[in-house]
């Protein structure tokens, strides 16, 4: 086989590859373990910050809807869904919600619009 780019010495990686925030490889299995954890490790690290502030209830709303789950929607919208890493996401936002202290609100209760009394 002629290598690509003879002149260039373009080298192919072997295992993968870092392209618009999102890594590549051969093996698709790979290709989403590794973007899963490195989200997974990021909305971890960045809650813990947030989580020494004071935040009420719908300040910690904002956070999560702004801040994390921004940084969420691109992987999962590029890459097919891992129902794990769904779990996972959920299961951090509400223990960050309710500080590890277990739900105060039911989880649809939560889900639900907010109505204003005016």
């Amino acid at each position: 086989m002629k290598p690509f780019f003879p002149e260039k010495a373009f080298k192919w990686p072997k295992c993968k590859v870092k392209a618009l925030g999102i890594w590549f490889s051969t093996k698709p299995s790979i290709t989403v373990k590794t973007n899963y954890e490195e989200k997974l490790a990021k909305v971890k690290n960045s809650l813990s910050c947030w989580e020494l502030r004071s935040l009420s209830l719908l300040g910690k709303i904002t956070v999560l809807k702004s801040l994390m789950a921004s940084q969420l929607v691109y992987v999962l919208t590029t890459l097919p869904t891992s129902q794990q890493f769904i779990k996972d996401i959920n299961e951090l936002f509400y223990d960050f919600l309710w500080s590890g202290k277990g739900d105060k609100i039911k989880r649809n209760t939560m889900k639900k619009k907010i109505q204003r009394v005016v």
